[in-house]
């Protein structure tokens, strides 16, 4: 059994404050409960690497085996082990991440996405996590902008592997969907979004209805504006950039869509003109 703290001090940075590569022999008790613990902000990401464990929350409770990826905060009602002796060992490796906002973002993605995720193990995030312990326990100096950047990109690629095993479960004009609202800013037209999924346009069409409320034409003409004034005013990139990045084939469908909705020129923003909300909602 291997598991250490590391003394981090009050760093807002993302940083590892504990880590364990663990192995606990049967006949043992394994039995943590995780609502006992003090919430601190610290989230936890354990794999599951040998033997099977139970996860029970106050909804459900659930069988964890080799290659399942557990993700929870301290001070989270659940509880994690096996109540009774262990029939055979239980191996694990985890990380222990604190840092500003850190736990909003897992608290996001657990409710998004669940706290129990199959990743085998083999899979790159294990790699990630291997490395964030590397870069925080190398005896050179390692600074701690480079741990919070490896931590990032954990949580990021966290993220990245659950938008994708949801978009696998949904229907292929659902999928269309999720592609539309988490990517609205991608130069592609309903057409071509409805036949990468391979659905027709009127189906697309009638289903984000259903779904959103609203017309998928709306949704993206909207995003896309409001996109496109945020970078004109905080940004000086040249007109053509901007419009490329808020998703217009070319600068001329930009400023036309750009009147459209606000009235003004795209130039005008670039000398205090209205906000992106104001813009969108055609207030001054």
């Amino acid at each position: 059994m291997y598991a250490s703290r590391i003394e981090s001090g009050v760093s807002p940075l993302w940083h590892l404050r504990a880590y364990g590569r663990e192995l606990h022999p049967a006949g043992k008790t394994y039995w943590l409960d995780n609502a006992r613990r003090v919430a601190d902000g610290m989230v936890v990401a354990q794999l599951t690497v040998r033997g099977t464990i139970i996860w029970r929350s106050a909804h459900a409770e659930h069988e964890v085996g080799p290659g399942t990826l557990m993700i929870f905060a301290h001070g989270d009602p659940i509880y994690y082990g096996q109540p009774k002796p262990l029939a055979e060992p239980y191996g694990c490796r985890w990380i222990g991440l604190q840092g500003s906002g850190l736990a909003q973002h897992m608290q996001s993605f657990v409710k998004r996405f669940g706290a129990m995720h199959a990743i085998g193990i083999e899979h790159p995030l294990i790699d990630l996590m291997d490395r964030i312990i590397v870069s925080a326990t190398s005896e050179r100096i390692v600074e701690e902008t480079v741990i919070a950047a490896d931590i990032h990109r954990f949580i990021m690629s966290l993220y990245d592997y659950g938008e994708q095993r949801l978009r696998q479960q949904l229907a292929p004009v659902d999928q269309a969907i999720e592609s539309i609202l988490q990517r609205p800013y991608q130069p592609r037209s309903l057409k071509e979004i409805a036949h990468a999924h391979g659905v027709s346009r009127e189906h697309l069409s009638r289903r984000f209805v259903e779904v959103a409320g609203r017309l998928a034409k709306d949704v993206l003409a909207e995003a896309r504006v409001r996109h496109g004034v945020m970078l004109l005013e905080q940004t000086r990139l040249t007109l053509s950039e901007v419009a490329r990045q808020a998703g217009y084939a070319n600068y001329h469908s930009f400023a036309r869509q750009i009147k459209q909705f606000t009235k003004k020129a795209p130039s005008a923003y670039r000398s205090g003109g209205c906000s992106a909300d104001q813009a969108v909602s055609g207030t001054k």
